[in-house]
């Protein structure tokens, strides 16, 4: 399991840097300058968020990869929000996501779906150990 949690670690943190790409590749910068600026604050603050939220998780999965996989509660109770994050994830890349971008991006449509559900079955296996 502590490798499965170390496998977790990493794919968070490529999923953290695919962030880097998602400007450009997304128009980030384009479409903001259309939206009002106190909405462009929040949405760039909530993003960088996101990618330490996603780089610290990745951390824990490297420093408490034990504990994770059910050598404490709080580990366990952990492992299982995060089945519960990348699970939510997931659903909302196959119902909720732009099918137009989906239909434009297909490969990355089916890695970060992949990798959502890897991540969610990691964590759901630790959480119930």
């Amino acid at each position: 399991m502590t490798l499965a949690l170390w496998l977790a670690g990493g794919l968070q943190l490529l999923v953290a840097s695919s962030n880097i790409f998602a400007p450009r590749k997304l128009r980030y910068a384009e479409n903001l300058a259309r939206v009002d600026r106190t909405f462009r604050d929040v949405f760039v603050i909530l993003y960088v968020y996101i990618i330490l939220m996603l780089v610290s998780f990745a951390a824990l999965c490297f420093a408490f990869a034990n504990d994770l996989a059910g050598g404490s509660v709080l580990g366990r109770c952990l492992s299982g929000f995060l089945a519960f994050f990348w699970g939510l994830r997931a659903l909302m890349q196959i119902f909720h996501y732009n099918r137009a971008i989906k239909r434009k991006h297909p490969v990355y449509n089916a890695l970060f779906l992949t990798t959502f559900v890897i991540l969610t079955a990691i964590f759901a296996t630790a959480a119930l150990r």
